[in-house]
């Protein structure tokens, strides 16, 4: 139902154990079929290693992309995880400045970049933010994880500015 109202993808929780995320992985993938973007959540379940082992694991699903493996203030975590993983890794419902994330960019530490204007600083800060992925070619998913009327018109307004592409909801 929702793919025929022009959705372009879903998001998965994980979190459970390495094995468990990779059936549910698989399950989700066969019932959705190939084409629809699957991206997964692990809300910080994870350590680097079993991070580390669940993209290698779930990488022939065509994941597009991996958010919050590890808590984000792990940066050097977050920075191996990136450079072992076929699977793009995403941050940003608890990345609370534009500094942080210019800094996550700098040491490629994640490659889709999710800020919420209700919790990054606002329009002109996530206006930047989507700067800052732009000039390294990150991509750019407004996080949208508990959306009120005002913080979802504030998300749209510098979501259409930057030009995004896709958008949580």
């Amino acid at each position: 139902q929702c793919v025929s109202l022009g959705f372009k993808g879903i998001k998965v929780r994980l979190g459970r154990a390495v094995d468990e995320d990779v059936d549910l992985v698989r399950l989700v993938r066969e019932h959705v079929g190939p084409d629809l973007l699957i991206g997964v959540d692990s809300y910080w379940f994870h350590d680097v290693d079993s991070a580390i082992e669940l993209v290698q694991r779930i990488a022939p699903y065509r994941i597009h992309f991996f958010e919050e493996p590890i808590p984000q203030y792990q940066v050097d975590g977050l920075e191996r995880l990136q450079h072992s993983s076929p699977i793009r890794v995403a941050v940003g419902e608890r990345v609370y400045s534009a500094r942080a994330f210019a800094d996550l960019a700098r040491r490629d530490a994640a490659r889709v970049f999710e800020p919420d204007a209700t919790l990054n600083g606002g329009l002109l800060s996530c206006m930047e933010i989507a700067d800052i992925a732009g000039r390294s070619s990150i991509e750019v998913i407004p996080h949208i994880g508990g959306p009120t009327v005002v913080g979802l018109a504030a998300n749209l307004q510098w979501a259409t500015a930057a030009r995004v592409r896709l958008f949580e909801f």
